[in-house]
């Protein structure tokens, strides 16, 4: 009898685990993007852009309505070499959205509005091959704030096209000049600066994005 009344228990608690297992991946998604970006500072002429992909993993709240997002938007690391320089650096973009649903949704068209942080650190280096150059780096550090706009359209349960882009509203910038140049003084060969603008007035960032869900 006790072995019997064990192994129901056993059961029911294999059971009630699978339960809420399953709940749980009800609310986690694997995304995947195509991004389009444009940057410009007000004391630069020239717009930069890139494209690229990147991938997502959204949290559902336990409201149904509401989700965190969290992407890894730019990971990689490169160097390229010249006949007068060596050039080596690394770029990593990572991301934070939390999304509000804007109005009642549709069944197969949802609506939200995200805010959220884009921490970002960018590293190059260049090493000369000319012994009348030196040895020259830069490092910047900062955050975005961003919010914006996306779309959600529910092909089935599991699969999902999704629009976004984020606007930013305001960056925050830590950069530091490395120049070793024998003749500078040494204390005059590093130099840091940190920079605060604000975005539509010092500095245009944008970024529109096109990717797929799948619920796991």
């Amino acid at each position: 009898m006790k072995i019997k009344i064990l192994l129901l228990l056993i059961g029911a608690y294999n059971l009630s685990t699978a339960q809420v297992s399953a709940s749980s991946n009800k609310n986690i998604k694997l995304k995947s993007f195509w991004n389009f970006d444009v940057e410009k500072e007000r004391t630069y002429p020239e717009f930069k852009s890139s494209s690229y992909i990147s991938v997502a993993m959204e949290l559902m709240s336990k409201e149904k309505r509401n989700f965190n997002e969290f992407e890894l938007i730019k990971f990689k690391f490169y160097s390229n070499s010249g006949w007068e320089k060596n050039l080596s650096g690394m770029d990593l973009r990572l991301s934070y959205n939390y999304n509000f649903a804007i109005f009642k949704s549709f069944e197969k068209l949802k609506c939200f509005i995200g805010v959220g942080a884009e921490p970002y650190f960018v590293k190059i280096s260049r090493d000369p091959l000319l012994s009348t150059d030196f040895n020259y780096g830069e490092s910047d550090f900062g955050v975005d704030i961003n919010m914006g706009p996306r779309c959600k359209f529910n092909l089935n349960d599991k699969l999902a096209f999704e629009a976004k882009v984020n606007l930013g509203m305001f960056n925050v910038n830590r950069s530091t000049v490395r120049y070793e140049k024998p003749t500078l003084p040494i204390a005059d060969r590093r130099s840091s600066s940190t920079g605060f603008l604000i975005g539509g007035a010092d500095r245009l960032y944008a970024r529109a994005s096109l990717g797929v869900n799948y619920q796991l």
